[in-house]
């Protein structure tokens, strides 16, 4: 799976476009964070965590960031991260019909919901 997504990363900075491109919604987060969940649960290490994790902490860092209440998240102990990427999978396999939805959108409603800002 190493090689895929080093692929993709040079089609994309290479070109700009190809084939090998995709959105980024939910049926990308849930392949990608359902092998990290599975591979984390039988080794205790994954391929796929840079690319699910990563993701789900660029979407914190942003929402930290930004004063839009639509995209706001509150702050979030990092070991949670983890935990999140769970409850994203369950969530992505429960309901097949968001998965056309941005994965950022998807993430921030997550969080949003699981970790809501203090009034």
């Amino acid at each position: 799976m190493t090689a895929m997504a080093v692929a993709g990363a040079v089609c994309v900075v290479s070109v700009g476009t190809c084939e090998a491109q995709r959105d980024l919604d939910g049926e990308w987060l849930l392949e990608m964070c359902h092998e990290y969940v599975i591979e984390e649960q039988e080794n205790g290490t994954s391929a796929m965590e840079g690319l699910c994790l990563g993701f789900i902490h660029g979407v914190i860092e942003v929402g930290e960031a930004t004063n839009d209440k639509h995209w706001k998240v509150c702050p979030l102990d990092t070991a949670k991260v983890g935990n999140i990427a769970k409850v994203l999978v369950k969530i992505l396999e429960d309901t097949p019909e968001i998965h056309h939805e941005r994965a950022s959108v998807i993430v921030v409603k997550l969080l949003q919901k699981a970790h809501p800002c203090p009034s």
